[in-house]
């Protein structure tokens, strides 16, 4: 309290209180509405004044909402940015409203907690996992990040791939992505993409030599959006088994060349060993909800930075931030 370098102190029974906040003085204040000491270089009487008139608080706030609105009407300059808090509840309808004309991110993943702004996935986070325990909300994760490739304006185009759990948490969008259920449709789905991935290729090498790009992240950027959504790797390589080594060729030439893979990994159940699992473990790009076991990924620096369900630490260029996530239900 004592950190406090301006001190208001309105009518208080206990004068003695008041000496406690502003100091003594030999000014006196009534049962006023709205009179106040302040202490300044010495105690002084201050009257406070209210925006608007006020018969209730109801009227009160209604009438500081009426104020602020003529303000804005009579002024048509820059509006100032605004002091933001946390919500008490994040979900995918008040997220958009922290977004940024700026945002350099494709997919919103959670608020920043310090500086409450919205962070997500980049163009260049590729793969991108979420790794968490059981019941951590790594398939909600999935979901929100789903819905917000779709209600990005770039990605009108945009062509998204699912690759669904066993548990199905992703059945809502079957009908808006593209969603694989077979090993047929796997593997229709990779020759597509390999294709996708040679005329990136192709284009990047002639955009270099006319000088319209000048890497391939600046070229790769105004491509056709693509992403592909695996929900569990450990589901994934089990129903995918047989096509494990061309689905993974087709995964690295997609990363490779700006395609978006997003991830989720069981931290507790991830344990097989082979070049699939090895490439994905050298990620630096992802979202660690939680305790990551033994899964020795997207490590905080501390075992104290571990987040509970609902938060989460963004990984990205090797540091990180802890962020909010939206709830989906």
């Amino acid at each position: 309290f004592n950190h406090f370098k301006l001190r208001l102190a309105g009518f208080l029974y206990d004068e003695h209180e008041v000496s406690q906040v502003v100091g003594r003085s030999s000014v006196k204040i009534g049962e006023i509405k709205g009179r106040v000491l302040v202490k300044l270089d010495t105690v002084c009487a201050m009257q406070v004044f209210s925006m608007c008139q006020q018969d209730n608080d109801l009227i009160y706030i209604q009438g500081i909402k009426e104020l602020v609105q003529d303000l804005q009407r009579q002024n048509e300059g820059k509006k100032a940015e605004r002091i933001v808090v946390l919500p008490e509840e994040l979900n995918l309808l008040n997220m958009a409203e922290y977004a940024g004309e700026d945002d350099a991110f494709e997919i919103p993943v959670g608020l920043e907690m310090e500086e409450v702004r919205l962070l997500g996935m980049r163009s260049g986070d590729s793969p991108f996992l979420v790794i968490g325990d059981a019941s951590m909300g790594k398939t909600s994760v999935l979901f929100s990040m789903l819905h917000g490739a779709l209600e990005n304006s770039r990605n009108k185009h945009a062509r998204i791939f699912v690759f669904d759990s066993g548990d199905y948490g992703l059945s809502d969008y079957a009908g808006k992505v593209e969603y694989i259920r077979t090993e047929e449709e796997a593997l229709d789905m990779a020759d597509e993409i390999m294709e996708e991935c040679m005329n990136r290729r192709n284009g990047l090498l002639a955009a270099m030599q006319e000088g319209v790009a000048r890497n391939p992240r600046e070229y790769y950027s105004t491509c056709t959006p693509h992403y592909i959504f695996i929900d569990d790797v450990d589901d994934f390589m089990e129903s995918m088994n047989n096509q494990m080594m061309e689905l993974f060729a087709m995964l690295k030439q997609a990363a490779d060349t700006g395609i978006g893979l997003i991830l989720s990994i069981h931290a507790s159940r991830f344990k097989q060993r082979n070049e699939f699992t090895n490439w994905i473990r050298s990620a630096s790009s992802g979202l660690l909800i939680g305790n990551p076991g033994l899964v020795s990924i997207l490590q905080p620096g501390s075992t104290r930075e571990y987040t509970t369900r609902g938060c989460g630490l963004l990984f990205q260029n090797g540091s990180y931030r802890k962020v909010m996530l939206p709830s989906v239900e």
